[in-house]
């Protein structure tokens, strides 16, 4: 799947300090990868940290370490095979 590990770097790279840096930027990001996900139709566990983002966004509650965890938990699913296929 392209690009699942691009827009959590995206978000990580808008940080700075303990919390995201541009709200309104991180909370198009993730809306936009729960969109993508949502239409690539990835793995539940992928979906579900995207989501776990995506409302953190909203309530502008999203930390750097948030985004390290959405992104580690990307990679772990990238590595593991699909188990529907």
């Amino acid at each position: 799947m392209p690009g699942r590990g691009s827009i959590p770097a995206a978000a990580l790279d808008s940080c700075q300090g303990r919390r995201l840096n541009a709200p309104d930027e991180v909370k198009a990001l993730a809306t936009e990868m729960v969109s993508v996900f949502e239409k690539q139709q990835v793995p539940r566990e992928a979906l579900a940290s995207a989501l776990v983002f995506q409302r953190a966004a909203e309530l502008e509650t999203a930390t750097v370490e948030l985004v390290r965890e959405v992104a580690a938990s990307l990679a772990r699913v990238r590595r593991e095979p699909r188990e529907r296929e």
